[in-house]
Parts: C-alpha cells; structure tokens; sequence
C-alpha cells in the first residue's frame, strides 16, 4: 500500500510532479561530468586502464537513467474516486490498480500520501512492490480517516519507482487533486417547541388553531355544528348519511440560524460546538419540513466570503448547510451587527432567528434589541463555558455547554 503520511519525500514528490532523482553524488550531473574529465584525462596520458572504469559507469549510469525514465511508460494506472463528503469519525476507502503493459519490469515500486493534519491514514492492506514484472497487475488499497470537520485539499497519491541498481528513482503522481469536505458532528435535538409558529401552514401539527381547508385527510359523520361546505356529498350518498371532510391541523414556522464566528476568537472548541448545534437544528427542523436558513459571519475555505443561506425548505437545502458549515473558519468576513440588517430582508415575520455567540458585543447587543422591537422571535444560544461579562438581558439566553444540551426539554419556555 502507498506510505499514507507525511514525508519530506512526498513533499518533494508533490513539488516536482514528474522528476528523476540520483542516488548518490556520483551519478549527479557533476558527478557524471567529473567521471567523463577523469577518462578524458587517462586517455589524454596514456592510460587506458584508468579511462576503463569512468567508462563503465558512464555506460552504467546512462542505462540506469534511461530504466528509471521508462519506469511508467505504459504502467496504466487506474483509481477509484474516494468519498469527498464525510462526518467526523468516518473513514473512507478507495483502491489503485496498476497494470505494468510493456515487457521491462517496474522496480522498487513505492507510493506516497501526504495527508493534511485532521486526516489519519487507514490500516495498510499490502505493502510496497519490489518487483513488477511485464504485464502483471497490483492493487493497492488506501485509506483515510477524518478526525476533524474542515475542508481539506488532498495531494494527488505519488508513485515512485528506480532503476534495477537503485541509482535513479523516478517520482510522479498517479491521481489528481481533490477536495474534501468534513461535515460537524450531529447530535439529537429539541427545537420544534421552540419555533413561533402562525396557526396556518405548510407543516403538519397536533395542535391549531385552525384547520387548513387546502388539505382534507379523511371524513367523519356530521355534528350539528359542523358547517355544510365541508360536506362530503359523495361519501353522503354511498354511506346515506350525511358526512363530512376532516382537514389536516397545519402550522406555518421558519428557522434563522446566526453564527457569530467574531465572538469565538481563542475559543475553538466552541466554535466546533456551535457549528454542531447549527447542523443538529437545521437537521430536525428540515425534517419537519421547516424552512432553514444559515448565516455565518466567518469566511468559507473554499471562497473567502461569508455564508448567507436564505430559508428554504427545497430537496437540497440540509446538504447546502452542512457543507457551509463544514468549510467555515472563524476569520470574521464582516461583523454579524452588519449582516443582520440584509438577512433581515429574507425573513418573514413567522421566522424564529437563533444567534449562536460565545461573547456578545456592544454594536451587536445594540442591533439584537432593534430586532426584538420590530416583533422578531429571537433566541440566544450562549456556546462554550460561560461569560462572567455576559450582560443581563430581556431576551431569551439558552446555554449550550455540551452536546447533552441540546436535548433540554426546557426550550418551549422561550417560545
């Protein structure tokens, strides 16, 4: 299996992409210059004993550079696409087939793997190649593990290979560069009762009230009372009494989720945590068909500009999230006091917005209050170990110091 880690070999390998490399200074250019004045010299005076041996391992060395060189002619190499969307903790697998299509065998067969910090290699399932000889065929398995969310660049895995003394080795990279993304860790969560919610909708319920006359569920007998543009005539005439339709409780709600990267400086483990609780409430607000929307003050790894998700509850919205969040540094783009103001655009008045904050900023305490006067249901989620210059507030302040947190059956208290 390719050496998947760090070395200063793969390094060089990924640095000069294709390269052939000496294995001594003899067979340096210099050193094969200094042999060839050397035989010239005991030409020059007469001995050609002495001119014999520069000869020879001119003649060596030439031969032994023109192997390393054809060590990948027609080595046809082919490569399974590895997972470039995990979680944390997951590992992922893929296998690299080499097939050696000419008669001179490949030798000392290596291959290398320089994995970014957050990504450990997998268990090796065979080791290096010392021969391969004309038309046979290896398959390596490599793997990975991620270990931290974030988004990575990974190296094109690099083949090396030498001639049949070992005094030239021919590096050059077999599959191309691609990107990775490591999703945050989810957890269980109870939202839902802490969502506004208007009393028609586009979500179902078990309480209303009022009842949506777009979407009827079933029929029931008429009860003085009931009104008789709900009657269901053809069930009245095939039952002969007289029947009613039932309509479906539904509820209209809408999740805003603000995540202040400023407020996390010297604090990362908060941050992984609020991007986690960002993730785990978008997951089991969009699986009630909610409306979710992100945005996030920090700069994305792939562009350098900040996350601005409006609600949305399409087929695509929870991966569009979680691939934001998994790309999200906490270099600050622009203040989140400045980004309210146009997020508040998007939003409509059912919308609930959760600010997810570590420490909590004059300006941005200023522009919160402005929110909660215009009638917006605001929530805060203080992450991380709590702020003695916290300041006391009128709005609704959720502690979230561990994951368990999530899971607070106290959240209809700041509904």
């Amino acid at each position: 299996m390719p050496v998947v880690q760090a070395r200063s070999r793969a390094a060089s390998a990924l640095k000069y992409p294709a390269a052939t490399e000496a294995g001594g200074f003899l067979f340096h250019p210099a050193g094969l210059l200094l042999l060839a004045t050397g035989g010239l010299a005991a030409i020059w005076f007469d001995q050609p004993g002495l001119a014999a041996l520069p000869a020879v391992l001119l003649v060596v060395a030439l031969l032994s550079f023109a192997w390393a060189r054809c060590s990948f002619w027609r080595l046809r190499v082919q490569a399974d696409t590895p997972a470039l969307r995990l979680f944390c903790d997951e590992s992922a697998t893929f296998s690299i087939t080499l097939h050696n299509r000419k008669p001179l065998p490949v030798v000392d067969l290596r291959g290398y793997w320089q994995l970014p910090p957050g990504l450990t290699a997998g268990p090796e399932e065979s080791g290096d190649c010392a021969l391969l000889a004309g038309g046979a065929e290896l398959v390596w398995h490599c793997g990975f593990r991620a270990e931290r969310r974030g988004f990575y660049r990974l190296p094109p895995v690099a083949l090396s290979a030498s001639d049949l003394f070992g005094f030239y080795r021919r590096r050059q990279p077999c599959t191309p560069p691609a990107e990775l993304l490591v999703y945050p860790r989810l957890y269980p969560v109870n939202l839902l009762p802490a969502l506004r919610r208007q009393p028609v909708g586009d979500s179902r319920s078990h309480w209303s009230l009022a009842v949506d006359p777009c979407r009827p569920f079933g029929i029931r007998p008429f009860v003085a009372g009931d009104s008789l543009r709900h009657v269901h005539w053809k069930a009245t005439a095939r039952q002969r009494h007289m029947q009613v339709k039932v309509f479906e409780p539904t509820v209209s709600a809408e999740l805003a989720l603000f995540v202040a990267a400023e407020s996390f400086a010297g604090a990362p483990k908060a941050f992984e945590l609020a991007l986690s609780t960002a993730g785990s409430l978008a997951r089991q607000a969009l699986a009630a068909d909610i409306p979710v929307g992100l945005y996030l003050t920090g700069t994305d790894g792939r562009n350098d500009d900040p996350v601005l998700l409006a609600p949305a509850a399409r087929r695509h919205q929870l991966l569009l999230i979680l691939e934001a969040l998994a790309a999200a540094t906490r270099r600050p783009a622009l203040p989140l006091a400045a980004m309210l103001e146009p997020a508040e655009r998007h939003l409509s008045g059912r919308a609930t917005l959760m600010v997810l904050l570590h420490h909590l900023d004059t300006a941005l305490l200023e522009r919160l209050a402005v929110l909660a006067h215009r009638r917006h249901h605001l929530i805060l989620l203080q992450i991380g170990t709590p702020d003695p210059a916290w300041p006391a507030l009128a709005l609704p302040v959720c502690p979230i110091r561990t994951p368990a947190d999530l899971r607070w059956a106290g959240w209809e208290k700041v509904a």
